[in-house]
């Protein structure tokens, strides 16, 4: 089983990616973890990521399709948060030899992902934790357009290969989860 759950920042994808995870048995890949993972380390791709990340861009295809690539090696059946956001991503990594079985797209406007982060913000705060170098509104703002021109197109792309199920993000985490699981159940997941 092979699963990729995509959406704007806010929309709930790693709360969704640890539930499927765990219910399936899959092998978990988040690109944003993987970043914040090296940038926290000082490695060469952690800074590099930084330098986009920090401005709300995305990490180049192909840091990206390395970084993933890495990651998946030997793994047979995973869950895959916010990978691939682009259709050239996509389409390098179906011509590598991988295939997808499910895609969930998550579909929530600007102003609810941001309502999200605040609250996201604030509970972090309140536990001691470190806010995220892209917690901010403007940053947001700019990753939440990037993922409108960038990773929109995937809906069209993966719809053609019949893999797309959108799900409304909006709604709060249980409905969010049992339209996943409609999605999983009707797949025969």
């Amino acid at each position: 089983m092979k699963i990729v759950i995509l959406g704007p920042p806010g929309a709930g994808k790693t709360t969704v990616r640890e539930k499927v995870a765990q219910k399936y048995d899959l092998f978990e890949v988040s690109t944003g973890d993987a970043f914040r993972s090296e940038m926290a380390q000082g490695s060469e791709i952690g800074k590099l990521a930084r330098s986009f990340i920090d401005k709300g861009h995305l990490v180049p295809d192909d840091v990206t399709l390395g970084v993933v690539g890495a990651q998946l090696e030997g793994k047979e059946n995973y869950v895959l948060d916010g990978f691939p956001r682009t259709v050239p991503q996509a389409e390098a990594f179906l011509v590598s030899g991988e295939n997808i079985d499910l895609v969930l797209f998550f579909d929530l406007d600007f102003e609810t992902a941001y309502t999200r982060l605040h609250s996201r913000i604030a509970e972090t705060k309140a536990a001691g934790g470190k806010i995220r170098s892209d917690d901010k509104k403007e940053i947001m703002h700019k990753r939440f357009v990037e993922f409108q021109r960038k990773t929109s197109p995937m809906k069209e792309f993966f719809s053609k290969k019949e893999t797309l199920v959108e799900i409304n993000a909006s709604l709060d985490k249980d409905g969010v989860w049992q339209q996943v699981q409609e999605a999983l159940f009707e797949r025969g997941f």
